[in-house]
């Protein structure tokens, strides 16, 4: 065979093989070019892929675990990784192929067929035992820390015997480590992958408590094992309800593990909270989750001098509310709206012709310091700016201390909980405190100050507004003052005067202002962070290193930003002892301040030991025959949107049908134009197939038929008429439950009767979604 034969005849094999490898859908790898686009995913966003197992390199490179990359390009088994342009997509640095085992490209955890989050808890996890989270789903791969003590774990990736686990059902992939923990193995652990969970019966604490008064029978017990249970052997109790111990809306239940039936009463092997201090924690965690949800309440209270003149308020007004809009708009998905309010002071000094009979906590002067207390109505924070008549002169000092402490008065009306803010806009400081003036009328110094912003947790930032400096030594006490108080607090911001035109108030304002809000918005996200940190049960220090880089990072550069500012619209040839400054609490310390103020006992955690264990507990108890124990489903607001929708639409197609065999073509159209189920095989119970395609609960057996016994069973007009009834009771007391208008009347600790309204629905940490445990018996 000559050269030019052979040579063809490898040309045909290599064109066979590239056809096979095509036919057959596999993608030749190949990088991509210079500029290419990312992949757009399902949602229409970039792919986003993260690193989830550490010692992982693309070529030469190393990729540490949890850094995140843009996939320009794809195969069944591996992702092209590479960095687009600074605030663009477009590819600019390669990193190269990596396998897909590596990566964790779906932002949600697991689910299993019916379309419920996969869940592991992890038992016996005492505090000086936890178990290890690797970096990796390997024997030998590094231990990255410990598991949080009392929380389930949701799972996102499966390994050989290893879960890679979170702590929560979504996250966002370019900074998965504020959720995502790391893998544990399948050996320490269980999965409960059920909404099922199981809590003290509410409507019947008051009888329980009375028949434990009677003959100890009375408050709820969990044993150790089925038998235990079965034969209500006291030895073998291993958890019991205390009196004190009320189940709030937010509280973890158990849960459920399995259910048996035991002379027609139901018996439950759940996951409890155990340990000495179980049941005590269970509250902890209840107010630990509320006082995480108040932080998105914002409280800022401007304090303005009043010898601004009017052209200045107009600038002043105009840039805050521009800068109010800013701060309650959200800019991207792990931005979280605000619920803002604003106050408004004016204050200016005290005259030395009048005699003032002062006591401190009381408004006494409205001249001197004119209060407007918070409100979430901007149009009339705006007109408060125009009442006033300016008073004073910039370059003498002012009463700023009284004014700083009228701010934290409870006639501004903070609301419990929230984030709390006083922004300064002066020209000069307070009343030196070795003055003999007659203006110096309260007396206040320092150290009163800060003792006000330690205890009421409010942080203090002064903006000078702009003078001629050279003109008086007062201004710069405005400056000296704010930064002393600032730094024994430990946080808050000064920005000196920047410029001489008064003219370009607004511009300067609004910049310095966003730099300001957007410190408070990152403030409250890892506040929140650090507190669903520990509501979950995770050691302080571990917080700690979880987030102590990324917080000084941040820091750092909104200290860059600030002098970026200052070098931007600073007088020419000013010379200030004060540098644009802007402190924030160290990790550390906002673990600290909030385990002190909520009065948490860490050694009751360590010591005491809080864990999950598990035990078997009874439905009704079998001595009193008293319900005790009471089955919830724990779901999300949009899901029960979802099941109304259903179930709204089925009963108003069902009530205006006058045959039942216009029952057919009803269930067709609603599941395929309501649950997208195109096709319904004829031996599936609509409430399976539902479950399956969904996940929605149907529980209670309303629909447990198949579509055909369904219709035979609709020319029953009695079926019909229980079957409206039931769909017509449920849909109602959901719509109820879902727009929080449910009402309850329960026994209170005399055993009075009261009605009121019931709340029930809370947030996870960074999910914006709402979260209620439901009872089963609500569902159809």
């Amino acid at each position: 065979m000559s050269f030019v034969h052979k040579l063809s005849f490898l040309l045909i094999l290599i064109y066979i093989s590239t056809s096979l490898i095509a036919d057959n859908g596999i993608k030749r790898k190949r990088a991509p070019r210079w500029g290419s686009e990312p992949i757009i995913n399902e949602y229409g966003d970039p792919m986003v892929a993260a690193v989830i197992q550490g010692n992982v390199k693309a070529g030469r490179e190393r990729l540490y675990m949890f850094s995140a990359y843009y996939v320009y390009e794809e195969t069944p088994t591996e992702c092209y990784l590479g960095i687009p342009e600074a605030g663009d997509l477009p590819l600019a640095k390669r990193i190269g192929w990596v396998k897909k085992e590596y990566l964790l490209l779906n932002p949600e955890a697991l689910r299993t067929r019916f379309k419920i989050f996969r869940k592991a808890i992890v038992f016996d996890n005492k505090h000086e035992n936890r178990i290890p989270v690797f970096n990796a789903p390997d024997n030998d791969a590094e231990e990255m820390g410990k598991t949080p003590m009392f929380t389930f774990f949701y799972i996102y990736k499966v390994v050989g015997d290893y879960y890679l686990i979170g702590l929560s059902p979504n996250v966002d992939l370019e900074y998965c480590n504020d959720e995502i923990l790391g893998w544990i193995h399948k050996k320490t652990c269980r999965e409960w992958n059920t909404r099922q969970a199981v809590g003290h019966e509410r409507t019947s604490r008051w009888q329980r408590i009375q028949q434990e008064k009677v003959d100890k029978n009375g408050l709820v017990k969990i044993f150790v094992n089925e038998d235990a249970a079965k034969n209500y052997e006291l030895d073998g109790v291993v958890n019991e309800e205390l009196e004190s111990t009320v189940w709030r809306y937010n509280m973890p239940r158990y849960p459920l593990l399995q259910s048996k039936s035991q002379e027609n009463k139901r018996l439950f092997q759940v996951a409890f909270l155990g340990g000495d201090k179980g049941s005590e924690l269970q509250e902890v965690i209840s107010r630990i989750k509320e006082k995480r949800e108040m932080l998105s309440k914002v409280d800022i209270m401007f304090l303005v001098d009043a010898s601004s003149r009017q052209n200045s308020r107009r600038q002043i007004q105009r840039a805050i509310s521009k800068s109010i809009a800013k701060i309650k708009k959200q800019d991207g998905p792990r931005d979280k709206a605000v619920d803002l309010k604003v106050g408004l002071i004016y204050f200016s000094d005290f005259s030395e012709l009048q005699t003032y009979r002062y006591q401190r906590g009381k408004i006494f002067q409205p001249q001197v310091v004119r209060l407007h207390s918070m409100t979430d109505n901007i149009k009339r924070f705006e007109r408060r700016f125009k009442t006033p008549h300016f008073y004073g002169q910039k370059e003498e000092r002012k009463s700023l201390f009284y004014a700083i402490d009228v701010a934290m008065n409870k006639r501004a009306r903070w609301r419990e909980g929230s984030s709390r803010h006083i922004i300064v806009l002066g020209y000069s400081g307070n009343h030196a405190a070795d003055s003999t003036s007659k203006k110096n009328v309260s007396k206040l110094e320092e150290k009163d100050i800060v003792e006000a912003l330690k205890l009421h947790d409010a942080e203090l930032h002064g903006i000078q507004l702009p003078h001629n400096i050279e003109a008086n030594p007062n201004h710069n006490s405005f400056v000296e003052q704010i930064a002393a108080i600032n730094g024994q607090v430990g946080r808050g911001g000064i920005f000196p005067a920047w410029n001489y035109s008064e003219g370009d108030i607004q511009n300067n304002l609004e910049e310095l202002l966003g730099v300001v809000f957007n410190g408070i918005k990152e403030q409250i996200r890892v506040r929140q962070q650090i507190i669903g940190d520990l509501e979950h049960g995770l050691d302080v220090e571990q917080i700690s290193r979880r987030y102590k880089d990324k917080w000084e990072k941040f820091n750092e550069r909104k200290q860059k930003d600030l002098f970026r500012l200052y070098i931007k619209a600073k007088a020419p040839g000013t010379l200030l002892k004060v540098s644009p400054t802007v402190h924030y609490h160290s990790v550390p310390t906002m673990n600290k301040m909030f385990i002190e103020k909520e009065d948490i006992s860490l050694e009751d955690f360590k010591k005491g030991g809080v864990y999950y264990d598990k035990g078997w507990t009874w439905e009704y108890n079998p001595q009193t025959n008293i319900r005790q124990m009471q089955v919830y489903l724990l779901m999300n607001k949009m899901e029960l949107s979802r099941l109304l929708g259903f179930l709204s639409a089925l009963l108003q197609e069902l009530e205006q049908a006058s045959r039942p065999e216009q029952y057919l073509e009803i269930w067709k159209t609603l599941l395929k134009t309501t649950l997208g189920i195109d096709s319904v095989p004829a031996s599936e119970p609509l409430d399976s197939l539902m479950k399956q395609h969904t996940g929605l609960p149907f529980m209670n057996g309303l629909l447990s038929y198949t579509l055909d016994d369904f219709v035979e069973k609709a020319r029953d007009p009695g079926f019909r008429k229980d079957l409206l009834r039931n769909l017509s009771a449920n849909t109602n007391y959901l719509y109820d439950v879902l727009s929080a208008k449910e009402k309850e009347r329960i026994k209170d600790g005399n055993g009075n009767l009261k009605t009121q309204g019931r709340k029930r629905w809370w947030k996870e940490r960074e999910n914006e979604l709402e979260y209620a445990w439901i009872e089963i018996e609500l569902f159809p």
